[in-house]
């Protein structure tokens, strides 16, 4: 279980019955959600020719439902669009294989045309969409296609596309160079990626959603904020929150696009003014919960720029936003607003009189009530010592748009703004991942007291109270860490020998819980040397370990040491967190060839050791059987590692204890040189996606002659066992799987010699 994750809703009723940290939900939703909408930019002239190509797209989902349909849009367009062929893939991302692939039809046909400036929703797709499947688009243009209509991102963290040649329904096939096709786009400065004959993919779902808008010109276009806030809040609120982009580059909030003559299509690409478009690009198919306005760096210098007779003065400005939080309101929506941050034009000649307007403006931000909140991106982005310019390396060198840096640092702000999570908070939590993955040096009931503290900052809607309790929490850790001495795992490998094949560098956002030095290692929790142990547990946490090292491995393993097992804690690079699967594997069987090779010093059979893994875990011990039981090795896999004496062992378990946690149904799995031990499953059977892989895996283990147990709990979800250590009641019903997990045991182990 990913604690990060999964703790919404642990104080119990309904987040979004009550404001949830300045983010709610709309009491009479419909319930057709956008998973992903992106303004179609109309750039007035042909941008290029499709002809026998496949546009291949694929777009981040966070959405879980039972029906799917896409927004066909030709808008722009002078000639009809035909699309010959048009399907939708499930991809699930945490095994890259397509769960299911629908074909899109419109009135039943296949075949879609749109005439020009047309505009509709396919029709309905029922299929079972999980929020950790994305969506992969295929669209054949089998006839000659003018495009003047694109949807575009720069940072393309959230969504990338791109072309095929000739009919591919399937794989990958040979690319297109989008420049070729697209060549009016190659001609930006900054590389992005298009499609086309789409704007929105919807799904309807029964789950309680809130739908965050993003609404501006092209810092909110080019997405280098707006795919990190996106992809945190993802992360953060699994099937609960779903974020869309309104951006249109060059977009001004009070003016219409300029006509501009030396332009290729005179300048349409700037859009209708902020005020007329935002009813149709932010509230035509949805009503957002929160509403985020950037805009108004455009109405301050293109007037003078492109040489209009006019400009507009920051009273302006103010009026024509002030009408977009009305609009907001009346919809029935939250609004936040930010002021308009520096755009460091020193040199232009009108740079005084265009700062001027925004120093205006934003005064006039500053001093409204209207708007539900204020983000001051003016004051976070600028230099202290040159308020008329924007940070160093937070931009692409122009002075007005954020680059990946300082992309980041707005999803930062906004973050903390939405959910009011901030990441001086995140970074504490981070630091406190080595202490939640050794509660054997550190008191596990003050790590437990840190858990509980954790969950409650992030339930808390009072900021001051929030606060209060992260002081509290860093207090704890500190003290913790001055007051306790650590004794040194057990490291798996030796220093710069790691087995490697992931490129991994940076994680100054915190976005994992292990930074790339980290190093896998074990822990151990053993018998006293008076008691004859019945075996060997290596306990495997859900997620990327972090907390759930606390419940998951360190309660758990404590339980079983009462029923006779040495007992270990391994701490492995987590698989897709960001490590492979293959590399998560190769840490587990070099656990297990471990404690093999000492099996006379742990006073345990080397034929009696279990691996017990907890959802993503449970994928872990897969893999180490996959890649490394019989007589499999690491070099087989890992062609320049140098064997050592542990190599020698066998890597694959004697038994498993797989814990919410079976393979995802569908994934292909090759027995050919395994050794597949014998399988312990308990689930929950609220757990629905668990019970679904369930059913697919055990089928298989049994047709292949695999011995495999299988037990189910009423009215348990997804992950918490061994949470008595977290609230002191646990879970009775699911808590169960224990003892009967310790008699499949026995049992598998009983004709068992030395």
């Amino acid at each position: 279980m990913r604690v990060r994750e999964s703790m919404i809703g642990l104080s119990g009723g309904n987040i979004w019955s009550r404001p949830y940290n300045g983010c709610w939900r709309n009491k009479e939703m419909e319930e057709w959600k956008l998973a992903w909408s992106y303004v179609p930019v109309t750039y007035g002239t042909e941008l290029g020719v499709l002809e026998n190509v496949t546009q291949k797209s694929v777009i981040r989902n966070n959405l879980a439902g039972d029906r799917v349909k896409l927004k066909f849009t030709n808008v722009g367009n002078e000639e009809a669009m035909v699309m010959e062929e048009v399907t939708i893939a499930g991809k699930n991302r945490l095994t890259n294989l397509t769960d299911w692939e629908q074909c899109v039809t419109l009135n039943g046909q296949k075949r879609i045309f749109l005439n020009p400036n047309e505009e509709f929703f396919s029709d309905e797709i029922k299929v079972h969409v999980r929020e950790l499947e994305d969506f992969e688009v295929r669209i054949y243009f089998k006839e000659k296609t003018s495009v003047k209509t694109v949807c575009v991102t720069w940072a393309a963290g959230t969504w990338q596309s791109g072309f095929l040649k000739g009919h591919v329904p399937k794989g990958d096939g040979e690319s297109c160079v989008s420049g070729d096709l697209l060549p009016l786009l190659a001609g930006d400065i900054h590389q992005n990626q298009a499609l086309t004959g789409f704007c929105e993919v919807a799904v309807y779902t029964d789950a309680e959603v809130c739908t965050v808008a993003l609404f501006g010109d092209s810092i909110t276009h080019m997405s280098y904020y707006s795919d990190p806030l996106t992809l945190r809040l993802y992360r953060r609120l699994p099937g609960k929150i779903t974020v869309i982009n309104g951006g249109i580059g060059g977009n001004r909030l009070v003016k219409n696009a300029p006509f501009l003559a030396d332009m290729p299509g005179q300048g349409r690409l700037f859009g209708a003014a902020g005020v007329n478009r935002i009813e149709k690009d932010i509230f035509g198919d949805t009503v957002p919960d929160l509403v985020f306005c950037m805009e108004g760096v455009n109405d301050c210098t293109h007037s003078f720029a492109f040489g209009e007779e006019s400009a507009p003065d920051g009273e302006m400005l103010w009026q024509g936003l002030s009408s977009v939080i009305d609009l907001a309101h009346a919809k029935g929506s939250k609004i936040y607003v930010s002021t308009v941050m520096p755009f460091g034009l020193a040199d232009a000649p009108w740079s005084e009189a265009a700062e001027k307007i925004r120093q205006d403006f934003n005064e006039r931000i500053r001093g409204q009530k209207k708007a539900d909140r204020l983000i001051d991106l003016d004051e976070a982005m600028r230099k202290p010592e040159d308020i008329h310019s924007m940070q160093d390396g937070m931009h692409f060198g122009d002075g007005v748009h954020p680059n990946e840096a300082g992309g980041r640092r707005i999803a930062e702000i906004l973050l903390m703004e939405i959910l009011d999570e901030s990441m001086d908070f995140l970074k504490e939590e981070h630091l406190a991942v080595p202490l939640f993955e050794n509660p054997v040096d550190y008191p596990p009931d003050r790590l437990s007291k840190m858990a509980r503290l954790a969950y409650a900052i992030r339930e808390c809607g009072d900021r001051d109270r929030r606060e209060q309790m992260q002081k509290q929490f860093v207090e704890i850790r500190e003290e913790l860490i001055r007051s306790y001495e650590v004794k040194s795992p057990i490291y798996l490998w030796p220093d710069g020998k790691i087995p490697t094949c992931t490129k991994y560098s940076d994680n100054s956002d915190y976005r994992y819980m292990h930074d790339p030095d980290f190093r896998p290692y074990l822990l151990e929790m053993l018998l006293p040397e008076d008691e004859t142990p019945r075996g060997a547990i290596l306990a495997i946490a859900g997620g990327e370990h972090g907390m759930g090292t606390l419940n998951e491995g360190y309660q758990v393993m404590r339980e079983f040491n009462e029923r006779g097992y040495q007992c270990f804690l391994l701490n492995s690079r987590p698989n897709h967190g960001p490590w492979s699967g293959i590399e998560c594997g190769a840490d587990t069987a070099r656990a297990v060839r471990y404690v093999r090779a000492h099996a006379d010093r742990y006073r345990i059979r080397p034929n009696q050791i279990i691996l017990a893994g907890f959802s993503n875990g449970g994928i872990a011990i897969e893999k180490c059987i996959e890649y490394f039981s019989g007589s499999q090795k690491v070099e087989d896999w890992f062609h320049e590692y140098e064997p050592d004496e542990l190599d020698a062992w066998p890597g694959g378990p004697d038994l498993q204890l797989c814990i919410y946690g079976p393979r995802h149904k569908g994934t292909k799995f090759d027995y050919t040189n395994t050794v597949y031990p014998p399988t312990f499953f308990a689930v929950g059977r609220r757990d629905t996606v668990a019970i679904e892989n369930l059913h697919a895996v055990y089928f298989d283990l049994v047709q292949r002659g695999i011995p495999a147990e299988i037990h189910t709990f009423s009215g348990h979800p997804h992950g918490y066992a061994g949470w008595k250590i977290v609230d002191g009641i646990g879970h009775p019903n699911f808590d169960l799987w224990i003892p009967l997990a310790d008699h499949f045991i026995q049992n598998a182990f009983e004709p068992v010699q030395p």
